[in-house]
């Protein structure tokens, strides 16, 4: 069973702002996918990052995760949990830098790694 990680992302701007803020922090244009059931997409190196603008997840972890709007998923393709955690890091901290976002950084629902702003 493969493992992900998430960012949920609570924010009042336009959708052009966050996917151009998101396709800063991966470094890589995220486009729109012909078919699939995310809104955006990229492959960064091994990864796919794809970017939902709306979401079924609800409380978990004393986090109301229906408050936030979108969630970035993270999945390595080669299953590599490693390099598929510096990645979400990476974005995770690029979009913290932009001061735009509330976000929380999840590593398969079951562990919180990071919130910004920070508590």
């Amino acid at each position: 069973m493969s493992s992900y990680h998430y960012i949920f992302i609570r924010s009042s701007t336009s959708e052009g702002q966050l996917v151009g803020d998101i396709s800063g922090a991966c470094g890589i244009p995220l486009r729109r996918p012909g078919g699939e059931l995310v809104d955006w997409s990229a492959k960064v190196d091994r990864a796919a990052v794809e970017l939902e603008l709306s979401h079924d997840f609800e409380a978990d972890h004393g986090i109301q995760l229906e408050r936030y709007q979108s969630v970035l998923v993270i999945r390595d393709l080669d299953r590599d949990l490693e390099r598929q955690q510096l990645l979400a890091e990476r974005i995770f901290d690029g979009l913290a830098e932009v001061g735009r976002y509330e976000l929380v950084l999840m590593f398969d629902i079951q562990e919180v790694i990071a919130r910004s702003p920070k508590d």
